[in-house]
């Protein structure tokens, strides 16, 4: 029996379940506990406090995230790192940006998605992808026959993607550990941004991955701090 990829039971932790994944649900365990765990440490979650940033310091991400070459300069258009970020004038900027809810942050919300979930991607989702593999590459080849099929196929191959990504920059050397508390405060704004942003464009495929997968590893960064701290006792 195959069991529920990460990905939708991330994705069922806010939503509900198709038909197939509640008459799974229904008949299996294991999976109706992995989905419970993950609800029960999302609410934990919730109610941590809020961890945004302060106004100046997205100046600084934004630059970093330059230099990391997952963000586009803007400074052949006459914006540098000290200026507004687009879309905060007057009274906005003064208050720190807080008008800024447009295509300058989705693109950066999604930089910065990339640039979290490459880290550990492979480590989070590479015990299911070796046991799943061998059923997942047909589907990923095959011509989708449905949207739902398509969409499908899409999470399949971002998962692939992931995998793939964190496998590199384990054996390059290149993916730099970072702290589980602050990687899980950075996705939980990740998650939340998408969803602010999948309320305005529900059907864009783009929107839809960054925030699938901004879930699925949200719940593993839950998963890795609740073994970290049951191995302190």
């Amino acid at each position: 029996m195959q069991h529920l990829n990460p990905e939708l039971l991330a994705q069922l932790v806010d939503e509900a379940a198709e038909p197939d994944a509640a008459a799974h649900l229904a008949t299996c365990a294991e999976c109706r506990a992995e989905l419970e765990a993950l609800r029960s440490q999302t609410a934990a979650l919730r109610e941590l406090p809020e961890l945004a940033p302060r106004a100046a310091e997205w100046n600084a991400l934004e630059a970093r995230l330059e230099a990391e070459g997952l963000l586009r300069s803007e400074s052949a258009h006459g914006a540098g790192p000290g200026a507004p970020w687009p879309g905060t004038h007057g009274r906005d900027a003064r208050r720190g940006g807080a008008g800024w809810r447009g295509a300058a942050f989705l693109r950066m919300a999604a930089a910065l998605a990339i640039f979290l979930l490459g880290g550990m991607a492979g480590a989070a989702l590479r015990g299911r992808l070796q046991s799943e593999g061998a059923q997942r590459g047909p589907a990923i080849a095959a011509v989708p026959a449905s949207s739902e099929e398509a969409a499908r196929s899409v999470r399949l191959a971002e998962t692939a993607y992931l995998d793939a990504l964190g496998r590199y920059l384990e054996l390059s050397g290149t993916g730099a550990a970072t702290d589980p508390v602050t990687r899980l405060a950075a996705l939980e704004s990740i998650v939340l941004t998408t969803r602010e942003a999948l309320g305005a464009a529900p059907a864009d495929p783009v929107i839809n991955g960054y925030h699938l997968a901004a879930l699925a590893q949200r719940n593993a960064t839950l998963q890795q701090l609740a073994v970290a701290r049951e191995g302190w006792f």
